[in-house]
């Protein structure tokens, strides 16, 4: 039978990039410095994981205050004052793709939204989530704009199962719903290619689809069958 994905494309995503090293020293860094009770090394985080993709915590509504005042004293309280390392260390002992892991998931996902929320005023989803993801890269997907444009492509419907279990829980739904559509994805591109992407390879993926739709070189191949 023939695969419903391109293999070049699927083992594109695999090879080593451009980005690579300086993803590495953001895992580096989250590895070194994992916790939340150090104001230096949550400034740090913050700063440079939110720089590096586009989803700085300075973008805000209210920006009378001083940045430099708002990371040390407002951001860095409300980590130190979160759950977020208890909720992580839950996670280390679990398998990252689990049922019940997957769904602590998106609910530490969504309480770090609502910690976030205090300080910004805003629903930081897209940071939230990359975040997440340096500080445990399997269990957690990377969100924004880019990737939920280019998951699109792949034409993933959830099932009325999947969807009131999102309706039903304390979930960010454009998360959530984001989430399973990844797990659905790697799930099939595993049976018709036996390639079992990482969650960093499925960004790869994704960022590359959402880079051939803006160049107009998307192939058709890369959808699978309905």
């Amino acid at each position: 039978m023939k695969s419903k994905f391109a293999i070049e494309d699927i083992t594109a995503c695999t090879d080593p990039n451009v980005w690579d090293i300086g993803n590495n020293v953001l895992y580096d860094l989250c590895k070194q410095y994992p916790h939340h009770n150090d104001t230096r090394q949550i400034v740090a985080k913050v700063w440079l994981i939110g720089r590096s993709y586009a989803a700085a915590l300075e973008r805000r509504r209210n920006k009378a205050e001083i940045n430099d005042i708002f990371y040390s004293d407002n951001i860095a309280s409300a980590f130190k004052q979160s759950d977020l390392d208890q909720r992580l260390f839950e996670l280390t002992s679990a398998q990252a793709d689990g049922d019940e892991n997957f769904i602590k998931c998106m609910y530490i996902h969504k309480e770090l939204i609502d910690v976030l929320h205090v300080p910004t005023k805003q629903h930081k989803r897209s940071f939230s989530s990359k975040y997440l993801h340096f500080h445990c890269p399997e269990n957690f997907y990377i969100y924004d704009s880019r990737a939920t444009e280019a998951i699109r492509t792949f034409n993933i419907i959830l099932t009325k199962e999947m969807l009131g279990q999102i309706n039903s829980m304390k979930m960010d739904e454009g998360y959530a719903k984001f989430a399973f559509i990844c797990r659905i994805l790697k799930s099939l591109i595993k049976n018709e290619t036996e390639v079992s992407l990482t969650n960093r390879q499925l960004d790869n993926l994704l960022v590359a689809v959402a880079n051939k739709k803006l160049t107009g070189l998307l192939e058709k191949k890369m959808f699978p069958e309905t």
